[in-house]
């Protein structure tokens, strides 16, 4: 589990963009062109999360991870739970990730604040405090968590987004096969990962986006992302070995400016050694 973990979460980098479906408070209506536009809610979406000051987001993600040259296949699922306040930066974070071919389970803690980071992989009892390189990147990440950013910026992607809504919720879908928009699908995934990732354009060139369907829900009222649904077929060439992997991910966003601290519990610094 351990060796295929690094290719999982390079490849889960590319695609944390979110999406949302599920179950409705209506029947979804196809938008109309008197209505609001797909271009307009992903622009007042990315507007109202910028204005955030805390959430919550809750993912479930499931890989299946084909490596050509080692031959070997994996399922693995993951949960990922988090509190994110985004002024001063700070989340503290739960993840679970199993590998149903062997049956390994692995759980993970986080607590982040600007003075100190400290995690727990679950091996062991004792938590770590993470250098604050490594910690600067990690909240890199944790604050690409907006839905509509990426999209928003990108340009010739209109002719595949469509809309539809219900008496609660905007929907917006963007769907993807073949080479279809290939370049303008690269330009999003890659602006959302680190930036060491960005400036990688081996990695770029490697990439291969087989299918890739989107769908983005905001609530009517305040524009707020509510759930996510995304699913994607992504080829990776990496030191000349093909890795193939099917994403499923679907989520939620939820206490929306609630959460009125987050700090590292005295115990896990006493367990740290700080």
């Amino acid at each position: 589990m351990r060796k295929i973990l690094p290719i999982g979460k390079t490849i889960l980098l590319l695609l944390l963009l979110a999406a949302c479906t599920g179950n409705n408070d209506g029947l979804r209506q196809k938008a109309t062109t008197r209505s609001i536009s797909a271009e307009e809610v992903i622009a007042k979406a990315d507007a109202a999360f910028e204005n955030l000051d805390s959430l919550s987001v809750n993912l479930e993600i499931i890989q299946y991870i084909e490596d050509v040259g080692a031959g070997t296949k994996q399922k693995l699922s993951s949960v990922i739970n988090m509190d994110l306040l985004t002024s001063p930066a700070a989340f503290h974070q739960t993840a679970n990730m199993t590998n149903h071919e062997t049956g390994l389970s692995q759980t993970s803690e986080a607590y982040y604040t600007t003075e100190e980071m400290f995690i727990n992989d679950g091996t062991e009892t004792r938590w770590k405090k993470v250098p604050d390189e490594q910690a600067a990147l990690a909240v890199a990440a944790s604050m690409k968590m907006n839905p509509a950013a990426e999209l928003h910026k990108a340009d010739g992607l209109q002719d595949i987004l469509s809309m539809e809504s219900t008496s609660r919720e905007y929907i917006v879908t963007l769907k993807a096969a073949g080479n279809q928009h290939m370049d303008e699908l690269k330009k999003i995934i890659m602006a959302s990962m680190p930036s060491e990732f960005q400036l990688n354009t081996e990695l770029l060139e490697k990439l291969n986006i087989k299918n890739f369907n989107y769908e983005l829900a905001v609530n009517r009222k305040s524009f707020f992302p509510e759930r996510f649904n995304a699913k994607a077929e992504i080829e990776l060439s990496i030191a000349g070995n093909s890795v193939t992997m099917k994403q499923e991910m679907e989520g939620s966003y939820s206490n929306f400016n609630n959460i009125m601290g987050i700090s590292v519990p005295d115990s896990v610094r006493m367990l740290a050694g700080d």
